[in-house]
């Protein structure tokens, strides 16, 4: 899974994902770094912000793990989306993203997170 420009990607198997700049020769065995394995799949976001890679195996333990790492930045720690301890084993995954193409700011301070929108009906 390349960015769009093909100077970072991310290779993996069931066990392992590896993330590398090839400008910046840079490589981050973010399997150890996360301690996940069964890798189920790995996704880039439309922005071209982020990779999404979610396993079912975290510390060694059964569960949903999805978590985003940052393209330009993936020192940065990972933000986990779903971290569910549990003893189901999945298998057969595939992740679409879907984004939000409005461009009205109905924010009125201008920032553009959602959870702190106001309702801005008179």
């Amino acid at each position: 899974m390349f960015n769009s420009n093909q100077t970072k990607f991310i290779v993996n198997s069931s066990q392992d994902v590896l993330y590398v700049d090839i400008e910046n020769k840079l490589e981050i065995d973010l399997d150890e770094r996360e301690k996940i394995s069964l890798i189920l799949n790995i996704i880039k976001s439309n922005d071209d912000e982020h990779f999404y890679i979610l396993a079912n195996k975290k510390d060694d333990m059964l569960g949903y793990y999805l978590f985003d790492v940052s393209i330009n930045y993936p020192l940065e720690e990972s933000r986990y989306l779903i971290n569910w301890n549990n003893k189901l084993n999945i298998s057969n995954v595939d992740m679409h993203m879907l984004t939000d193409e409005s461009t009205e700011d109905i924010d009125n301070d201008n920032t553009k997170n959602p959870l702190t929108r106001r309702n801005t009906l008179q």
